[in-house]
């Protein structure tokens, strides 16, 4: 179909205008009257089509911020959540580190977390000593000793596990919830195999109770229990 050719058409019109002279009164009412109508109607043809492209443009970009208003707000509730949920404890770091003192820090946080929070270790701090995958519990004090302290026999602290305090005896115990595997195999009786054992155990069903839980433990019986079992706390 052919795209029409307005200037013919108007043309025509002219034409007609001009000639309408000769018409009846009547004809040339009816013609003025019928020229109306139809400028009428093209334009109320176009301004319709030019309102319904507008009114569809507007519902696009409505509905745009829309969706982007309700992704914020689902974000934002999220995050408001997920803060809520999130404990904050207190505990001590102190020792072989750059900054101790009493750090705020979010529950599930690992002893190697709230070391680095403390400023990172010194140069002569030991952490083969702690177990530094332990979760932190609020209020609890966690000391890095020093190689000097490891090597000398000395290191002695409960909090962490506690340690010899010569080459032939403990003074103090070892606490079975915090104490790293080269503490636990200080023990007699306790090697590699049942020291992971232990820690296994104890990440697997949280904290010893007490210390007859050990008994628990594979590799452990009620005579390496016995042998060991003034050496040890929870």
């Amino acid at each position: 179909m052919g795209s029409f050719d307005f200037k013919e058409i108007f043309s025509r019109i002219i034409f007609w205008g001009q000639n309408i002279r000769y018409f009846s009164k009547k004809h040339y009412y009816l013609t003025v009257f019928f020229f109306l109508l139809i400028v009428t109607i093209v334009f109320t043809i176009v301004f319709i089509n030019q309102r319904r492209e507008i009114e569809r443009k507007e519902n696009i970009v409505r509905s745009f911020y829309q969706e982007e208003n309700l992704n914020g707000q689902e974000g934002s509730g999220e995050n408001v959540s997920t803060q809520e949920d999130i404990a904050i404890l207190k505990a001590h770091i102190c020792g072989e580190v750059n900054d101790p003192g009493v750090y705020e820090i979010e529950e599930g946080s690992r002893i190697m977390d709230l070391i680095e929070i403390g400023g990172g270790q010194t140069d002569d701090a030991c952490l083969d000593a702690l177990n530094l995958a332990q979760e932190i519990l609020d209020g609890q004090r966690v000391y890095v000793p020093s190689k000097q302290e490891i090597s000398d026999g000395t290191y002695t602290d409960p909090d962490n596990g506690g340690g010899l305090s010569d080459n032939n005896g403990y003074d103090g115990t070892i606490n079975i919830n915090s104490a790293a595997s080269t503490l636990l195999e200080e023990l007699p009786g306790i090697g590699p195999v049942i020291a992971g054992n232990i820690i296994e155990h104890r990440g697997k069903y949280g904290p010893f109770e007490n210390i007859e839980q050990l008994l628990d433990v594979s590799g452990i019986g009620p005579k390496k229990f016995e042998r060991i079992r003034d050496l040890i706390d929870v």
